[in-house]
């Protein structure tokens, strides 16, 4: 003690009435008194250090002081901490104001809640999480605590008698007891782990303390008795002579209640049984409603698919049944198979199964029913569980490679009636029986509530995939006139000037101009085909770096070909415009719905103008536009002169089905569209019109500014595009096309086979099959058709090379050829140059 004259105590500062402040700097209250006391009896000084609590537990833990007063013991203290005897105990409560506003009488009040908790009480903040809705409001002290709840940042706050001490002190009579907790406040002192001397002195001299000198300092600064300190010696003189002496009269009366202990401990035993018999069947109850709660969790968060659910499903109903082996599987609406979403391994290694990325389906039998034992409860729709599955009427063996079955358990799953699924489990190390069947029931319930959203999106999504091409072929249709007036233009074109070829051979003429006005009026047919093609193609949005102002311009050539000449299309276009993360299908979408819109709007003719701009939003710009984020953004402008949107129209634009043209003139989407797609890509649209004078939308897009310097690719390689004598397969039912293909490539060294349909195609190929380079093959054709054709190819020679080649817009069938081994696609009508690069593409050829 010499080399510590002093232990010093920290008091939370403001913890009235534990330690109080004077006016001329003295320092009293009820912890002051209690440690005066202990420095008579022991001799020691113990001294007080005020603070904030959590400056005073950051002291305490780096050694400044020596100890802290007013505390309650946790784990995580006592790693730090030595607690003394308990020197007093205080039944803890919840505070609110007085008349109880929002009428909290339990914890299930106190739910969606805001509760007041000091920082550094751990007792309060585990206390706090029996309502984890609640929101927390931290403070620094206890009076902070009470003003939260006077000034109504606080629903409550968790304290004993102190508080309302505390409060009055304060001069607030408005605090009053919503209901006590479960626990009392139990006090102690704490000193330094590495000083176990301080520890010692401080009991020793809190055991000193007469019952009655406690009871008139809690009276003093409480106005109360607290409840009184457990006094374990006490306890023990009273309790040992007491246990003594019931000992010697059992001892002495042994032999005349031995007949009745008998009798009550058989009656015991008896009750314990049913006690474990019952206690058993909670646990069963509690371990299911466990796995419903977390599957129905899985069920609403609308992250989880159906495999993931399925998944859950078998390991919870693995879990239940303690089953080694099982599957979770749905039945197909359209070919009724029944497809396995999830199954454990229970196949050895000569099982034959499918491609591990494809989903596992059984089919039906010719007399449509499932096979085997697996397929009993789906043709009878009943569940049932076998022990002995080898001896069952409906077993009908396993597969080659199948793990033996001991048990087997199967459920159907039922949503309004129908069988939509299948739950199947086996091998468990116990019989199966009723109980399983009746937990597995609750968890097929919760799945075929699954399999059911899994139909409903999957019929949203259809529904809306087909309302936008609706809306597609609406717009095709009102450019429909325009298309068909300029391919009229093209054809002239192209008659007009044939004509004048003929002429000039007949003449003996040069007909050099006339022939490349034919390949001019040609491209243009061409470029017009693909755009069409490119806007009603029906595929899934691809996002990718696009320029919007290429797709702008591309756009504004169909604009200009289909829409009244009475219309002036104005276009201006921002020269470093950045590129954006885009679908370009989407955005000639976006183009021409508003586009079309405006066309609708001017029908005496006006001034319809597109523009494009870098824009950068900073926070207070952002602000005016709902959900946008600050950022860098490309802004899309689509301007008319036309007959503009009155304010009542104007808050029903985007709404599915809303028009205000005639019935017959549009079916309402155009608009819902572009803001389904401008939303989709995170982007932002607004529209500002007025009656009489015009509309003007704008698009927000987010952008990527280049980095660093960057280029567009152009090729400028002067590709060697002559052929080395290769033999080609050239396959088509067009004679014309055969013919002009054969000249073409004979005219750049290659040798060229025709055929006029899949099935002379074979027949040439057998012919010639150690000749034959490539094949160029025409996807469309009749009869044998260019998909049999590529099939029956490449099971002649797996290593031949095919272009494909089509006049129609692929995309969905591209897939499934190229999957098919097509080496590549090449789109029709194509230049002779485009067919020799993809040629020597696709030989693998500089």
């Amino acid at each position: 003690m010499k080399e510590h004259p002093c232990i010093v105590i920290g008091i939370e500062k403001e913890w009235m009435p534990s330690a109080i402040v004077r006016k001329d700097g003295s320092i009293v209250g009820y912890d002051i008194d209690i440690l005066n006391l202990v420095n008579q009896n022991t001799g020691a000084n113990f001294t007080v250090h005020l603070d904030h609590w959590h400056t005073l537990i950051e002291d305490a833990q780096s050694r400044k002081i020596d100890g802290l007063g007013d505390i309650v013991p946790t784990e995580q203290r006592e790693q730090y901490l030595n607690f003394s005897l308990e020197y007093c105990r205080l039944l803890r409560m919840v505070i609110v104001l007085k008349g109880n506003p929002h009428d909290i009488k339990s914890w299930n009040d106190l739910k969606h809640r805001r509760i007041a908790i000091q920082k550094g009480n751990q007792l309060d903040e585990k206390t706090v999480r029996k309502v984890p809705t609640a929101t927390i409001i931290w403070t620094d002290t206890a009076a902070e605590q009470i003003n939260a709840l006077i000034q109504g940042k606080a629903d409550a706050i968790f304290g004993s008698g102190v508080y309302m001490y505390l409060a009055g002190k304060l001069g607030i009579t408005t605090l009053q007891f919503a209901f006590a907790m479960d626990d009392a406040l139990s006090v102690h002192y704490a000193l330094r782990k590495d000083w176990p001397l301080a520890l010692s002195i401080m009991n020793k001299g809190l055991g000193a303390i007469p019952r009655d000198k406690y009871n008139r300092i809690y009276t003093k600064w409480l106005g109360y008795i607290s409840e009184e300190p457990f006094d374990y010696v006490r306890l023990m003189e009273f309790v040992i002579p007491v246990v003594l002496a019931v000992a010697i009269c059992l001892i002495l009366y042994f032999k005349k209640i031995n007949r009745q202990l008998l009798s009550v401990q058989r009656a015991l035993k008896k009750d314990i049984v049913g006690r474990k018999k019952a206690q058993a069947e909670l646990d069963w109850e509690s371990r299911v409603n466990k796995a419903q709660a977390e599957l129905g969790n899985a069920l609403i968060s609308l992250g989880q698919g159906i495999d993931d659910i399925a998944s859950k499903v078998l390991s919870s109903a693995q879990a239940l049944t303690l089953s080694e082996y099982g599957f979770v599987s749905e039945i197909d609406r359209d070919t009724f198979e029944c497809r396995i979403y999830s199954q454990t391994s229970m196949f050895g290694d000569s099982f034959n199964t499918p491609e591990s990325n494809k989903i596992i389906s059984f089919p039906r039998g010719e007399d449509g029913l499932y096979p085997g034992l697996w397929g009993h409860a789906l043709n009878t729709g009943i569940a049932f569980y076998t022990n002995s599955p080898n001896t069952h009427p409906e077993s009908k063996g396993l597969p080659q490679g199948h793990l033996p079955l001991d048990r087997f358990l199967s459920l159907p799953v039922k949503y309004g009636g129908a069988i939509t699924g299948l739950i199947a489990l086996a091998n468990p190390p116990v019989d199966f029986n009723d109980r399983h069947i009746a937990a597995v029931q609750q968890l097929a319930d919760l799945y075929a509530l699954a399999i059911q959203r899994n139909h409903n999106q999957e019929d949203g999504k259809y529904i809306e995939d087909q309302l936008r091409q609706v809306q597609k072929m609406e717009s095709l249709g009102t450019l429909a006139g325009g298309i068909a007036h300029d391919f009229n233009n093209i054809l002239s074109v192209i008659i007009g000037h044939s004509e004048l070829a003929l002429l000039a051979v007949e003449k003996g003429k040069n007909n050099t101009a006339s022939i490349k006005q034919i390949l001019k009026a040609g491209d243009r047919a061409k470029g017009l085909v693909e755009q069409i093609l490119a806007f009603s193609r029906k595929m899934e949005p691809v996002l990718r770096l696009i320029d919007l102002n290429q797709v702008i311009r591309e756009t504004e050539e169909l604009l200009k070909r289909t829409f009244s000449r009475m219309i002036i299309i104005s276009v201006d276009l921002c020269d470093d415009l950045w590129p954006i993360n885009a679908d370009a299908g989407n955005m000639t979408q976006v183009l021409i719905n508003l586009c079309t819109n405006a066309q609708d709007a001017m029908p005496d003719g006006g001034r319809l103008t597109i523009e494009t701009e870098n824009i950068i939003l900073d926070t207070q710009a952002a602000s005016h536009l709902a959900g946008m984020d600050p950022g860098n953004f490309v802004c899309l402008g689509v301007s008319d002169t036309g007959c503009g949107i009155d304010p009542k129209t104007m808050e029903h634009i985007f709404d599915p089905f809303f028009t205000s043209k005639e019935v017959g003139k549009g079916t309402g989407l155009g608009l819902s569209t572009v803001y389904g797609i401008v939303k989709s890509h995170g982007g932002h649209i607004i529209c500002h019109s007025e009656p009489d004078l015009g509309t003007t939308f704008k698009i927000y897009l987010p952008a990527i500014p280049p980095q660093r310097g960057s280029e567009k690719l152009t090729d400028t390689e002067n590709k060697n595009i002559q052929g080395d004598d290769e033999t080609i397969l050239l396959v088509d039912d067009e004679e014309q096309l055969r013919d002009i293909g054969k000249l073409q490539l004979e005219r750049w060294g290659y040798r060229v086979i025709t055929a006029a349909s899949g099935e002379e195609a074979l027949d040439f190929y057998q012919q010639h099959i150690e000749e034959i380079n490539l094949v160029i093959l025409d996807i469309s054709m009749p009869g044998m058709g260019g998909h049999k054709a590529l099939k029956a190819l490449l099971k002649l020679n797996p290593g031949l090379k095919v272009i494909i080649s089509s006049g129609y817009s692929l995309y969905g069938q591209l897939n499934d050829v190229q999957n098919n081994g097509a080496a590549g696609f090449i789109a029709k009508p194509f230049s002779a140059g485009e067919m020799l690069r993809k040629i020597k593409e696709v030989l693998g050829q500089p």
